[in-house]
């Protein structure tokens, strides 16, 4: 069984942090113009199954609105239990 690629991101306007943990490590990071384009093509670069959370601000909706449209599978959970907001979503790139 593959291990879960963790994604976290911040949505900023003028650009996109990501950074992936993998076992334990950070396997991957990426800073992106703020760009639905480019936040895909990082997607698609992380190997499956991937676990995504959206650091909750302004932003953060317009990329939750705009990854969907694209139809990219979101499916949000919630952790209302976390001492910090975020958007916790299962991704599945095409």
């Amino acid at each position: 069984m593959n291990s879960i690629n963790y994604i976290g991101v911040d949505v900023h306007s003028n650009n996109i942090e990501m950074a992936v943990r993998h076992k334990g490590q950070i396997s991957q990071s990426f800073a992106l113009p703020t760009s639905i384009s480019a936040v895909i093509t990082a997607l698609d670069s992380i190997k499956s199954p991937k676990m995504m959370a959206i650091e909750e601000g302004p932003m953060a909706g317009w990329l939750y609105r705009n990854l969907l449209k694209k139809s990219i599978n979101l499916s949000s959970q919630n952790h209302a239990e976390t001492s910090s907001s975020v958007l916790m979503a299962t991704t599945t790139t095409k």
